[in-house]
């Protein structure tokens, strides 16, 4: 009795006995059922982009981050606490004139730019510098009022006091005139201006030559016409000032 096998056609997709054809054939499994390709290419696909949309969103996130903490600590000068004031300014004022209301406590800071000075104790900073020059607003984040630290182009603390008194848009309220001597050489003036929005600033301004030979100027802003305020913040500024480091070193 011959043994019957029974095999796969792969010609006809069907069972066939071994009879069918004479000799026997070597059984073949039939194919695997396959999956539905839709399903599985969506799945495929949403598993992708779920992964691809949290790599750009991390991406994005780590970027603004970081970006936002640069940001920060461009805004946050580099102070210490100030010892003590001095017991004499150089501008033979007192730097300890009763303010029209609680400052903070000033700070000795060493600015980006080189230089240092005294600023109000959590005011941000912000820098317009150009090449050659530089400009540095000290900004009280609770009050509109801030200090400017700047160099000034001309040769002497008088001569730039001259450019300033020509701007037109300028109202004087003190000329404090200019000091010279061994130590120093000042000058100071106060006025009043009013910006493109129509709000009036009140300002003290002073010119001065440091030791390193360059005419640098410090000015406080304030919307109170009471100039006690600003000028505290100006004569600490002007007093604890020291020019750019590489410009002290090649002196």
């Amino acid at each position: 009795m011959t043994e019957q096998r029974r095999y796969w056609n792969e010609e006809t997709q069907s069972w066939q006995d071994s009879s069918d054809h004479g000799a026997p054939r070597r059984v073949t499994p039939p194919p695997p059922p396959e999956p539905p390709r839709g399903l599985a290419g969506r799945a495929v696909w949403a598993v992708a982009a779920t992964f691809l949309v949290l790599g750009v969103l991390t991406v994005l996130g780590v970027s603004r981050f970081d970006g936002d903490d640069k940001a920060d600590a461009d805004r946050k000068p580099d102070c210490s606490a100030l010892a003590a004031s001095p017991s004499a300014s150089t501008d033979g004022s007192d730097a300890s004139e009763p303010v029209t209301d609680p400052l903070p406590a000033s700070q000795v800071c060493d600015d980006k730019v080189g230089f240092r000075t005294a600023v109000p104790a959590g005011w941000e900073r912000e820098e317009s510098s150009t090449t050659g020059t530089f400009r540095v607003d000290y900004d009280d984040p609770n009050v509109y009022r801030h200090l400017q630290v700047f160099d000034v182009p001309d040769s002497t603390p008088s001569a730039s006091i001259v450019d300033l008194w020509e701007q037109s848009d300028f109202e004087p309220i003190d000329d404090q005139g200019c000091a010279s001597g061994e130590h120093v050489d000042k000058c100071g003036v106060e006025y009043s201006f009013s910006d493109e929005e129509g709000t009036t600033w009140y300002v003290v301004e002073y010119h001065f030559k440091a030791a390193d030979g360059g005419v640098y100027g410090v000015a406080a802003y304030d919307q109170s016409s009471d100039l006690r305020n600003a000028r505290h913040v100006a004569k600490a500024a002007f007093s604890h000032f020291r020019p750019p480091k590489e410009k002290r070193e090649s002196t």
